[in-house]
C-alpha cells in the first residue's frame, strides 16, 4: 500500500475518532465517557504492540492489556 493511501486512511479515521471523542466528552453520560476512554486506551496499546512486534519484540498482548 502506498504511503499516500495509508496517510489518507489514517486521516479519515482520525477525523472520525475526533468527532466521536468530542461527542463523548461534551454530551454523554459519565459511564459512556469512561468506557470510551478505556476503549481508546486499548486501541492505543494494540497499536503500540503492533509496532513493537514489527520491530521483532515479543509482546504478550493479554498481559499487556491486563496490566497496562
Amino acid at each position: 500500500m502506498s504511503d499516500t493511501v495509508q496517510l489518507g486512511k489514517r486521516l479519515v479515521w482520525s477525523a472520525v475518532f475526533i468527532v466521536i471523542s468530542l461527542v463523548v466528552i461534551f454530551w454523554s453520560h459519565p459511564l459512556i465517557f469512561l468506557l470510551a476512554v478505556e476503549g481508546f486506551i486499548v486501541l492505543g496499546f494494540l497499536e503500540y504492540f503492533d509496532l513493537a512486534e514489527r520491530k521483532g519484540f515479543f509482546i504478550n498482548r493479554t498481559l499487556g492489556l491486563a496490566f497496562g
